[in-house]
């Protein structure tokens, strides 16, 4: 829900701002640098998932989770139908599964 995504959003912000960056600090402190540099590369992913879950919210929000300004490439992740448009279908052509099966087609290889 989009108040499990503000809250767990909040986590990330504490962990990458204050739990993490604590742990570097200390770390170097310490001498351990493959450590401080551990915690620092993790601070990276944790922005990352706060940023995430903030733009989901925001996507639940306004109402753009299954639907776009602009025509968008869907995919069933129940059999693989392929749609183009808009929004995602109400239900998949080829399998009926719900538009919750639907995610944005994305080809990153």
């Amino acid at each position: 829900t989009r108040t499990n995504l503000l809250s767990a959003a909040t986590l990330e912000k504490y962990v990458s701002e204050d739990m993490y960056d604590k742990f570097a600090r200390i770390a170097k402190k310490e001498g351990f640098e493959r450590a401080e540099d551990t915690f620092y590369n993790i601070i990276v992913a944790e922005k990352h998932h706060e940023k995430l879950y903030l733009e989901l919210a925001q996507n639940i929000a306004t109402d753009r989770v299954f639907q776009k300004d602009e025509e968008m490439v869907w995919r069933c992740l129940s059999c693989g139908y392929i749609h183009t448009g808009k929004a995602a279908p109400e239900k998949c052509p080829a399998c009926v599964k719900p538009m919750s099966f639907f995610e944005l087609l994305c080809e990153n290889w």
